[in-house]
């Protein structure tokens, strides 16, 4: 989630708007990268017991 944070301001660095430091990217990840992975483990976990029948 942090490499996709700071990529997300380099790009938003073109666009006209700030630039996201490594260190900001790295604390926003974690309340984002949190339930990002859950929702994701749920997903897979559903993918999972559906192939189980």
């Amino acid at each position: 989630m942090a490499i996709n944070l700071f990529l997300a301001g380099l790009i938003a660095n073109r666009a006209g708007f700030g630039v996201i430091e490594p260190v900001t990217a790295i604390l926003w990840s974690i309340p984002l990268g949190v339930p990002a992975c859950w929702f994701a483990g749920r997903w897979v976990r559903s993918l999972m017991d559906e192939a189980d029948g």
